[in-house]
């Protein structure tokens, strides 16, 4: 991946189309689909933490934009 100064518009519009989609799937559909995964449930727990903290923080920014 370039890093976000040296990439064409094009890229970073499919970069904000990828997350736009992600955002728009529910969250229990993600939460099954990480259970789904052979990992401990602590994993799974973080994992999902982490998720909605991103999905958070990411649309915390969009407002700000």
């Amino acid at each position: 991946m370039k890093p976000k100064a040296k990439r064409e518009p094009s890229e970073i519009s499919k970069e904000r189309d990828s997350v736009t989609f992600l955002l728009k799937i529910p969250k229990d559909l993600w939460h099954r689909f990480i259970r789904t995964v052979p990992i401990s449930r602590t994993r799974h727990n973080f994992i999902l933490d982490l998720i909605e903290r991103r999905v958070w923080e990411y649309e915390k920014a969009s407002a700000r934009v």
